[in-house]
């Protein structure tokens, strides 16, 4: 089974879907391929495991799959790029060509803005196993593109369990999970644009909530470099902040569930707030969020 995640990235978030997508076919018996964008750094979080690029080229001749899932995790969505959705649907239109199964797991999704965009999702997407997304807003915005989703929780929820769950009493600190975000386009590659609020503004913002937790503040980079260059700013403007560079999904997953508070412009930092109790401030402009 080709497990279409977007590791080897540097995104906590994604490390954290892959982990659990792992877990699951394994669990079941069942051997897998791993998109990778960095097959190293696949290899170092997750241990021994196939991978394959992540992209639109074609599979390498020597690896065969039986089925294809998209996801878990992702975005299908025409505004960061025109590459985004012909990368994340690849390797699911070449199956459904070889009339392998197809699923999508996990997923989210915006309206889509151009019609050649919409033919291509429900084209990766006909006679699918079948499709979960991660709200109610993306099941309508593949309902534009005649794809019927089934609403489920974000499966890092999954990721947190009963040791996750720190009593109130016990839990210390703040911690910081944000980072630029990408102004739409279609060609320039999205690092050319990235913005992010003034971050003298953000410390200020920081100091204040950090007044009212006990412990320390600390940084957490889940959007990897994109979020490191920005939280070392940050962090030269928060008396005691420390930078944790999110190089461990697991140590940033227990930085969150152990808190005092978590503030965060990222999705998944929120998601293992919730889930294990923890107060959380999501600042973003972003739907998902």
């Amino acid at each position: 089974m080709l497990i279409g995640t977007w590791s080897g990235a540097g995104n906590v978030g994604d490390e954290l879907l892959t982990g659990w997508a792992i877990r699951q076919v394994r669990a079941r018996g069942g051997d897998l391929v791993v998109t990778s964008v960095d097959p190293a750094t696949t290899r170092r979080i997750h241990g021994p495991v196939a991978t394959v690029p992540w992209g639109i080229r074609p599979l390498p001749r020597d690896v065969r799959v039986d089925a294809v899932v998209v996801g878990p995790g992702g975005i299908i969505q025409d505004t960061s790029s025109v590459w985004s959705l012909p990368a994340h649907l690849a390797r699911a239109l070449h199956a459904r060509r070889r009339g392998l199964p197809v699923a999508g797991v996990g997923l989210g999704a915006e309206p889509l803005r151009r019609g050649i965009s919409r033919r291509l999702v429900a084209a990766a997407f006909s006679g699918a196993v079948g499709v979960t997304v991660r709200d109610e807003e993306s099941a309508a915005a593949l309902a534009g593109a005649d794809v019927a989703a089934r609403v489920a929780p974000d499966v890092v929820f999954d990721e947190v369990g009963p040791a996750d769950r720190v009593p109130a009493e016990h839990r210390r600190g703040l911690v910081v999970a944000a980072g630029p975000h990408v102004r739409p386009g279609r060609l320039r590659p999205a690092r050319r644009r990235l913005v992010a609020d003034p971050v003298d503004e953000v410390a200020a913002a920081v100091e204040a909530v950090a007044a009212h937790v006990e412990g320390p503040v600390t940084l957490v980079a889940f959007r990897g470099e994109r979020d490191r260059e920005w939280l070392a700013r940050l962090a030269a403007r928060v008396p005691g902040a420390r930078l944790d560079d999110g190089t461990d999904p697991g140590r940033a997953r227990r930085l969150v569930t152990g808190a005092a508070a978590v503030v965060s412009s990222r999705l998944h930092p929120c998601v293992l707030a919730v889930a294990a109790g923890v107060p959380c401030l999501a600042v973003s402009t972003q739907a998902k969020v």
